[in-house]
């Protein structure tokens, strides 16, 4: 029984150092160490992700660094690359640098 109960002991132990090692590395940023990079991508068809750890940028509005791609930036550059036309479906929109992009454009002609 006393074999039993230092056997769980020591394996209590070695399980919470396991969990405070991850925790140290997620705060340094280590997440993504041995990753394989992205596959490229078709110049033609261009693919964003809100959450990847290939990837991260400073928020624009609460100054926070994010996993992902700027989504934001990356609709408000197509924008303003605009030549002709620019057809914008949404339920909400939230982002002001967005709405006062769209505005440059029709502006613009």
């Amino acid at each position: 029984m006393k074999i039993l109960h230092h056997q769980r002991c020591w394996w209590l132990i070695f399980v919470l150092g396991l969990s405070i090692t991850a925790y140290q590395r997620v705060l340094r940023g280590d997440r993504h160490e041995g990753l394989v990079e992205p596959l490229p991508q078709d110049p033609l068809v261009q693919v964003y992700f809100n959450h990847s750890l290939y990837s991260q940028y400073l928020e624009p509005y609460r100054q926070q660094m994010r996993q992902g791609d700027n989504l934001e930036e990356q609709i408000i550059d197509t924008i303003s690359q605009a030549k002709s036309t620019v057809y914008v479906a949404v339920q909400e929109l939230r982002l002001p640098k967005l709405a006062q992009a769209l505005v440059k454009n029709i502006k613009r002609g």
